[in-house]
Parts: C-alpha cells; structure tokens; sequence
C-alpha cells in the first residue's frame, strides 16, 4: 500500500503560497460582495458587514441581487452584476475544491 504524506508541513512552499494566495483572494472578494450588500441598502460597512457576517454566500449573492434591483435602475447595469455573481460563483467552486478536497 503507498504511503501518502497528508502533513501540511511537507508540502512544498510553493504550494503553500498558491494555496494561500487563492483563499485571501476569495476572501477579499467575499468581502466586496459584503460591500457591494452595504453600498445598495445604504448603510456603512459596518452596519452591512453585521448584517451580512453569519450568511452563507448563495444567500449574500440573494440579498445582493435583491437590493440591487431596488437600488439600480438601469437594466444594463444589472445585466453586468449577473455576469459578476456568476463570475464570482466560479471562483466561490474553485476556492472550495482548493480548501476543501
């Protein structure tokens, strides 16, 4: 039976930092989607991060739509924040299969 060495530790530093890299990436982009919540209801980061912390992200991608669609009144814009979700859905599937093989 082959011997497969699951210790962080002995993965190669490369490997670490791209690992690293892709989920502070996502992170920072959880949080523009955090701002992107607070900015269309009007509030403060503050208030739209407490507001939005304990969701799930299929649920912030909800609300985001949601108030936006209050908020924006132009078509094409909304059209583009589709296109942005759906983008960030990919990676929201990319980051998972890194974090969670």
């Amino acid at each position: 039976m082959p011997y497969y060495d699951f210790d962080p530790h002995n993965l190669p530093q490369k490997l670490l930092a791209a690992i690293g890299l892709a989920l502070t990436s996502y992170a920072q982009t959880e949080r523009m989607v955090q701002d992107a919540i607070a900015g269309c209801l009007g509030v403060d980061t503050e208030y739209g991060a407490a507001a939005t912390t304990h969701m799930a992200m299929p649920l912030r991608f909800s609300v985001l739509k949601s108030v936006a669609e209050i908020r924006i009144d132009d078509l094409d814009a909304l059209d583009e924040l589709d296109e942005l979700i759906s983008k960030v859905e990919d990676a929201a599937n990319r980051r998972n299969a890194i974090a969670h093989p």
